[in-house]
């Protein structure tokens, strides 16, 4: 368990120190050893692997990952994060569904 949240710190520290791609690696590395963690930690090393390749892009493999976030604890940001996941991959309306459960959940 602490290697993934070692790996998944660091890589936010890359993120932002604007090294994208070092970020996506160590995200890489964080995701072979997340299963070993307890939920509250999978919920924010999802998340985080969801918001990495996101910045990176790549937004259909994104999306897996925030929605086995939402699985296990839902979350308003995370409804956001989806809603533009699916605005850019072209589906409005799925993206105005999850930005409207994003509002009526409110954290």
């Amino acid at each position: 368990m602490w290697l993934a949240l070692a790996y998944e710190t660091k890589a936010l520290v890359s993120r932002n120190l604007g090294d994208s791609k070092q970020a996506l690696d160590d995200m890489q590395l964080c995701m072979t050893h997340a299963e070993q963690c307890n939920d509250s930690d999978k919920v924010y090393i999802y998340t985080n692997y969801a918001n990495t390749l996101y910045s990176e892009g790549k937004y259909s493999d994104a999306r897996p990952w925030i929605e086995k976030a939402i699985q296990i604890k839902p979350l308003a940001s995370q409804y956001v994060t989806l809603g533009k996941l699916f605005h850019l991959e072209g589906d409005t309306l799925q993206a105005r569904l999850n930005w409207e459960k994003a509002v009526t959940m409110g954290d």
